[in-house]
């Protein structure tokens, strides 16, 4: 199978995603899944594209608002209800 490699520089004034399908390129319009997480983000690219099967890498809520670590009290998952 052959190996598809892209590189991406720069970065957009505006919340964009790139949909790549077979050998074209788009990068789209994403303001309207801004504040969605991951999952829902995810979701709503499927159901626009028409294409229930795509892959999608989103990065969800921390990555739009800049979170790169956890502050160190919380490195460590906290199950639900234990807080």
């Amino acid at each position: 199978m052959p190996v598809m490699q892209s590189h991406l520089r720069g970065k957009s004034p505006n919340l964009v995603y790139v949909w790549i399908h077979n050998d074209k390129v788009e990068i789209r319009d994403a303001s309207h899944l801004q504040g969605k997480g991951a999952v829902e983000t995810a979701e709503l690219i499927k159901q626009e594209l028409k294409e229930p099967n795509a892959q999608v890498a989103a990065i969800g809520l921390a990555g739009e608002n800049r979170v790169y670590t956890l502050p160190s009290s919380r490195a460590a998952p906290v199950p639900a209800g234990s807080e």
